[in-house]
């Protein structure tokens, strides 16, 4: 191993070859910058257009595009991030329409457009007319289709492969980030082509995740048009008048055109073993990438697979599936295995393709031989679900290394199931959120939800908020119910970014239909859930009060920490501790009002104040121990995730976390003489306090790693959001990239920003490719748990095992939410079980009083 020289942090976008180390989400940055410098290199004229709306997995490519400006600005790429995703994906459209307009700047545009799945399907109009319309040779575009298939971060599962070909625009499926790179450039060389739009799908894992990227290996083939292709008529239909034109140019043109692309380019293939075996598998993306982690896992190699008889199809483009590269697979194959991320996509497009071959294999898929339901369509494909699969498909007398090793692999899991043991770490509100005051709500009172940080209100005890809409429409299921009801007053919570998103035409239809209804508009002054962005676009109280007035809403009040900002509205405004008593007064009004609820972001405060952006607040608050009675009526008064325990011979008593929290005071209104405010005041730096652990004891003489042994290392980090969980991560896995090896990284995180469990898998490799971070059960070398209840929950006990597994715990354990709620009746208790469960499961545990041991 040697170390890399003269590394910096923005190699990933700027350097001309690789390895590069970036995520899933850098990616993306830097596969603009490679079409640029592309079509820069062949003295094209040309400029690129990066436009979307953020939400998870997509939900900071505006941030890592705003870090790449100085390149991007070079090579005329506009990033405009849209304010919602049907006009973004218009104003991608409109990048098509240079070639004919005689006052262009340069001969083409190609454009980038972004979107979680919800997006996608909102932007279904203007995407297909979009993709029917046609794109410019020197153009193209190409979507990229967040899906969220566990609905981490969203209210239900999704996957946006489906929608894609419902459009008729041809979809790529990357395995990792590397694909990410090389399929997108093949998506823009496609649409250039053909005369399409193409379509990229991507999940969270991949997104957050991280791997190596070779630009000096990414190589597109260039394609020579179909005779006759070339024509205007061809490739777009620009006049309402040629409608009639558009299925045939679609479907007998231009789609052709796109499958002639996938085969001369040899998208779809073969890439592992033996070209006569009798056994097939055919995966893409998410299923592709499980396939190459459990044999890494597995030591499958090449003389394995040709004993096994079996070989491994790789699909990149899963629509329209490219019928000849499908049938020479399957050509002398008895059975077959289409393995399909979730819904069934490949699966149907494989038998339809077959049903004519005199001589077909048997397909296994979401149906077995038999027809009868084998993988689940309702949950993502795992690597327990691939491994059981595999070995149906050796069959029962199946002999040899791969069979033997997905004997052992599956014999040695563990079961795992502790939902009844151990209460789970649940997303919360940042400590100091201003939707703990916002969300407040009269007794009884009903209240609905939208999207949004607001929405984790249903996640909270003692809450009545219900039920949920889609992005926008927060407010209409209320007023759908109204008429068949006995009269009743709602609430529905809205947040600022989805206000300016779409929900003003939900208002406007509230007022519209003459309905009785109150809406909550908390005014943050940030996109918290994606990242801290701001709104895109001019949005203050002031205008959203003039947008309402103009609108016809009857009845708007203002609620503010700072109610001075607001005098001259020409509303009434109070102080954020009326909250209720503004409420109850909106409530005597019949027809449409709106509470806009103004209080900046906690996180984002915090990080400006960082960054010398805001002044400090002017006092920190403490908790005197010898006067805390442990009632808990600052946490039931605050909300606040900042308030612990703290454990004392008169019991669990509480302190204030200083490092996490924000000095929003609500816990001040507790009915406790503990609180002291000291003014002035700022938190003491120390130097440090490592003399809490026996470093000598910890890393005297640290093995060095048994590359021949474990060829691939693998690394599990668990914690709490906002902790500094995929930061680790990042510096683990950058150290290991200077040291030289392979490395690729998996971060989930969800809701975790909102103190909700974060978790991190890296592995690490001298000589063996790492395609992705994804470590599968049981296969867990190191373990970093760095919150323990992030460790004992489901998901993380499955990768432990006993014969390997060397975990370090954590001894301080964060309270959570359940502490807030049943006054700390839990306050951590819990912790020694959870200890002595892990270590049960593990071949070695030590404990670390990681935070007396913090800086």
């Amino acid at each position: 191993m040697g170390l890399r020289q003269n590394f910096s942090l923005e190699d990933k976008f700027a350097a001309h070859e690789g390895p590069l180390l970036m995520t899933g989400t850098q990616a993306l940055v830097r596969l603009v910058i490679e079409q640029g410098r592309r079509d820069h290199a062949q003295g094209r004229n040309t400029a690129g257009f990066v436009t979307g709306y953020r939400g998870s997995p997509v939900g900071t490519v505006d941030m890592q595009m705003a870090r790449a400006q100085k390149i991007l600005d070079d090579l005329n790429i506009l990033v405009r991030p849209a304010v919602n995703e049907d006009l973004g994906a218009t104003m991608a459209w409109g990048t098509q329409q240079i070639a004919r307009d005689h006052d262009r700047l340069h001969d083409g545009v190609f454009s980038l457009f972004y979107a979680k799945a919800p997006g996608i399907d909102r932007s279904g109009d203007p995407l297909r007319h979009a993709n029917i319309y046609g794109t410019d040779p020197l153009g193209g575009v190409l979507a990229i289709g967040g899906d969220d298939p566990r609905a981490k971060s969203s209210t239900i599962a999704s996957q946006t492969d489906v929608s894609f070909a419902d459009l008729e625009i041809p979809v790529f499926s990357p395995m990792d980030v590397h694909d990410i790179v090389k399929l997108g450039l093949h998506g823009w060389a496609l649409s250039r082509h053909a005369g399409v739009w193409a379509a990229m799908t991507v999940t969270p894992e991949l997104m957050d995740g991280s791997g190596l990227v070779s630009p000096e290996q990414i190589a597109i083939h260039a394609m020579t048009s179909p005779a006759g292709y070339a024509t205007p008529n061809g490739r777009q239909v620009p006049q309402l008048a040629d409608r009639v034109l558009v299925e045939e140019s679609l479907r007998d043109i231009r789609l052709p055109a796109a499958l002639d692309y996938i085969r001369a380019n040899k998208l779809n293939q073969q890439v592992l073993g033996p070209a006569d075996a009798q056994l097939g598998v055919i995966a893409s993306g998410h299923a592709m990438a499980l396939i190459h982690d459990l044999f890494a896992e597995l030591r499958v190699g090449p003389d394995d697979l040709a004993k096994a008889s079996l070989a491994v199809f790789k699909v990149a483009v899963t629509w329209p599936l490219e019928p000849r590269g499908i049938e020479e697979f399957v050509r002398d194959k008895k059975r077959v295995l289409v393995l399909d991320p979730k819904r069934r996509f490949l699966e149907p497009q494989i038998r339809d393709l077959l049903f004519n071959m005199k001589k077909r294999p048997s397909i296994i898929g979401k149906k077995d031989e038999m027809g009868q339901a084998f993988l689940s369509e309702t949950r993502q494909l795992e690597a327990m679900d691939g491994a059981h699969a595999l070995r149906h498909l050796l069959g029962q007398k199946a002999k040899g290394n791969l069979a033997s090793a997905l004997d052992n692999f599956l014999a040695r899991q563990q079961p795992a199931n502790t939902a009844n043991i151990f209460p789970a770490r649940i997303p919360h509100f940042c400590s100091g959120c201003p939707h703990n005051t916002g969300t407040k709500i009269l007794p009884g009172a009903r209240v609905g939800a939208g999207i949004g940080c607001h929405a984790m209100v249903q996640l909270q005890e003692g809450k009545s908020t219900e039920g949920y809409t889609q992005m926008g429409g927060e407010g209409m299921t209320v007023i759908g119910a109204a008429p068949f009801r006995k009269k009743s007053y709602v609430w529905v919570n809205v947040g600022d970014g989805t206000y300016f998103h779409s929900q003003t035409l939900a208002i406007r239809q509230a007022v519209a239909s003459g309905e009785t209804i109150g809406f909550k508009i908390l005014f943050n002054d940030a996109v918290a859930m994606t990242g801290g962005q701001a709104v895109d676009g001019q949005q203050s109280v002031a205008s959203i009060v003039g947008q309402l007035k103009a609108e016809g809403v009857g009845h708007v009040i203002v609620t503010s920490d700072q109610p001075e900002k607001h005098v001259g509205l020409g509303v009434p405004v109070h102080h954020r501790d009326d909250i209720l008593e503004a409420q109850e007064e909106m409530m005597a009004h019949e027809g449409v009002s709106v509470l806009i609820h103004d209080q900046v972001c906690a996180t984002e405060k915090r990080r400006h104040i960082k960054r010398g952006k805001r002044a400090p607040d002017p006092a920190l608050i403490h908790i005197h121990p010898d006067v805390c009675e442990a009632c808990g009526d600052c946490s039931i008064q605050s909300n606040c995730v900042a308030i612990e325990p703290m454990a004392t011979d008169l019991g669990v008593k509480r302190r204030i976390n200083q490092s996490m929290c924000n000095t929003d005071t609500s816990c001040l209104k507790g009915f406790c003489p503990s609180f002291i405010s000291i003014e002035g005041a700022s938190i003491r730096k120390q130097k440090g306090r490592m003399g809490a652990l026996d470093m000598d004891a910890l890393v005297q003489n640290p093995p060095a790693p048994d590359w021949q042994t474990i060829p691939i290392h693998n690394l599990v980090i668990t914690g709490v959001g906002g902790t500094g969980v995929m930061t680790m991560s990042a510096i683990c896995s950058t150290a290991a990239h200077l040291d030289g090896l392979k490395v690729a990284s998996s971060d989930v995180s969800g809701l975790a920003q909102k103190g909700g469990a974060v978790t991190s898998s890296i592995k690490f490799s001298l000589a063996h490719d790492v395609e992705t971070g994804r470590i599968i059960p049981a296969s867990a070398h190191g373990f970093m748990a760095c919150d323990i209840v992030t460790a004992t929950s489901e998901d993380m006990l499955t990768l432990m095992s006993k014969d390997r597994t060397k975990l370090v715990a954590n001894a301080n354990v964060a309270p959570t939410k359940d502490f807030i709620f049943t006054r700390g009746k839990e306050g951590g208790k819990t912790a020694p079980a959870r200890t002595e469960f892990l270590r049960s499961l593990v071949s070695q545990l030590k404990e670390l009083p990681a935070e007396e041991a913090s800086i």
